[in-house]
């Protein structure tokens, strides 16, 4: 893949304050796949075929997002609310875009999308 020889994306790093608290939210409340765990260090979640690491940093201050594309945006927003979790909405009709995000316990954001343009 090009003249730097990349593969594929091995993981993407967000920090934690709390990684309980995080991996009920990921795991438990979201149901991304556990792939792997290191406690009071990291675990590793699937998303979508990206592997996520969330890593513990009690300084962390800088938030971080993670977009994922989904078939049914109204299905989705639907199986977050009834999973008791805080969902909102937006949309971008220049870009035909339309989203809901949730935040994890540190603020970081899960923005789950459509667009009109991708089928």
């Amino acid at each position: 893949m090009g003249s730097l020889g990349i593969r594929r994306v091995e993981f993407v790093t967000i920090y934690s304050k709390n990684l309980t608290a995080a991996k009920r939210f990921y795991v438990d409340a979201l149901e991304f796949p556990l792939m792997r765990e290191v406690a009071n260090e990291f675990f590793q979640i699937n998303v979508a075929g990206v592997p996520v690491c969330i890593d513990f940093d009690e300084t962390a201050t800088q938030h971080n997002n993670i977009g994922i594309l989904v078939d049914d945006l109204d299905v989705t927003l639907s199986a977050l609310r009834n999973k008791g979790l805080v969902a909102h909405s937006g949309s971008n009709p220049a870009s035909t875009e339309k989203w809901v995000t949730v935040e994890d316990p540190d603020g970081n954001e899960v923005i789950f999308l459509t667009r009109k343009d991708i089928q």
